[in-house]
């Protein structure tokens, strides 16, 4: 236990970390009148220079970012995670005409900050803990995207908030099984960014207002409850066997 006892401490500053500075950093960039705008940007950036200094100085994980070889077994390891994509995204509903600069960069922000941490850092700092068991790096490093979300409670309502973080886990699951057998992160990367496409345009809408009745939220939690079901016994199947799929310096 006092050996792993230090990777348990590091496992529990990757998962407060991203929460933190998007609860403090707000205060921050009011003092230093930041403009609104670029708050989110700001924010994933300030936490990515944080995880970039701990690695550089603490944990030492290399991370693979992109890979050429394989390219179709990389394909074929990404396709559960690309069916639930698009399961689960309007892409008929981008207006490609009324994109604008700043969401385009604060979208892909976050999902490289998000991808760098949740992936590229925590998928490795479980393997210290848990080694050569790559199915509980996935546990870890989903339950940590999921908890990253927690702050977004000022935003959307409680119930619509149990919503989301049920799908951010069961998606992170998918890009935690993806990583693991591809080495190569720009694919999570990328299916993250496809993910929150809807806000690259100027007129997103408010999800601060939309709300569910009782039965409706009752509904979607079980159906939600069955996609992190299947998303687990896909994720389980693909690494289960897997040895070694990552390496650190």
């Amino acid at each position: 236990m006092s050996r792993i006892k230090p990777y348990i401490i590091d496992i529990a500053i990757v998962f407060i970390l991203m929460p933190s500075v998007l609860l403090l950093s707000p205060t921050v960039f009011n003092t230093l009148l930041l403009p609104k705008a670029v708050w989110q940007l700001s924010g994933d950036f300030l936490a990515f220079f944080i995880a970039l200094s701990l690695n550089k100085f603490r944990w030492k994980i290399k991370i693979n970012f992109f890979k050429f070889r394989h390219s179709f077994k990389q394909l074929m390891s990404s396709t559960p995670a690309l069916i639930l994509l698009l399961l689960t995204t309007n892409f008929s509903s981008i207006n490609l005409d009324s994109v604008s600069l700043l969401p385009l960069l604060t979208t892909l922000g976050i999902a490289f900050v998000e991808e760098f941490i949740f992936r590229g850092l925590l998928i490795p700092m479980s393997d210290r803990v848990a080694p050569n068991k790559p199915f509980i790096a996935v546990l870890i490093s989903s339950t940590g995207f999921a908890f990253a979300h927690i702050g977004n409670l000022a935003h959307i309502s409680a119930n619509i908030l149990l919503l989301q973080i049920l799908l951010v886990f069961a998606t992170g699951l998918l890009w935690a099984a993806v990583y693991i057998k591809t080495n190569n992160l720009v694919i999570t990367i990328a299916m993250h960014f496809l993910s929150d496409i809807h806000m690259i345009t100027k007129t997103t809408g408010n999800s601060s207002g939309l709300s569910l009745s009782g039965s409706q939220t009752s509904f979607m939690v079980v159906l939600i409850l069955v996609i992190v079901l299947v998303c687990l016994c896909i994720a389980f199947m693909q690494v289960h066997k897997f040895n070694k799929p990552w390496t650190s310096k």
